[in-house]
């Protein structure tokens, strides 16, 4: 019983002895999986592009505002709808657009763009129909919940009317 005790006292002394060096050793290991974790979230997520040409991508902001004035400017309200996937990943999706002018024609059909804000692999986009009375429909492959970026795109005439909006998508 005595001998027990002291390979105990023993290992506590050692231990004891050792705290600081074991301590410093490691906080440098866990600094290094935090090092490795940032690396991995800074590689993992949508890349920088150098844009070659800067006007062009200032005259295509200007458009986007423009398109989205003119969303505005219609009068147009948007209310959406995702259904649970299906074994392949598609969702069923509904878009329902209602004027504020009711004499507005809306066009037979319109794109959806559906973007990962975290990582472009799931980046789609798909052309919905008019199904009637302002309700669109179509499936879109959305394997995945959570946050998505959701664009839609409608033409009038020879303008374009562009809606932006994060849908959170849980089952």
């Amino acid at each position: 019983m005595a001998q027990d005790n002291l390979q105990t006292d023993g290992l506590t002394a050692k231990i004891s002895y050792y705290r600081w060096p074991i301590g410093i050793v490691l906080f440098f290991i866990a600094l290094a999986i935090f090092n490795a974790f940032l690396a991995y979230l800074a590689y993992s997520g949508r890349r920088d592009r150098v844009v070659e040409n800067p006007y062009e991508v200032g005259l295509k902001y200007e458009e986007t505002i423009r398109s989205k004035a003119l969303w505005n400017s219609l009068g147009l309200r948007l209310e959406s709808s995702f259904g649970s996937p299906d074994e392949s990943g598609l969702r069923t999706v509904n878009l329902v657009i209602t004027p504020e002018n009711r004499e507005l024609d809306l066009p037979s059909s319109l794109l959806i763009e559906i973007e990962r804000p975290s990582d472009a692999r799931y980046d789609r986009s798909s052309r919905l129909t008019l199904m009637g009375d302002g309700v669109f429909q179509g499936s879109l492959d959305m394997p995945l919940d959570g946050l998505w970026k959701m664009t839609v795109r409608i033409k009038f005439a020879e303008q374009e009317a562009v809606f932006q909006e994060q849908v959170l998508l849980q089952d």
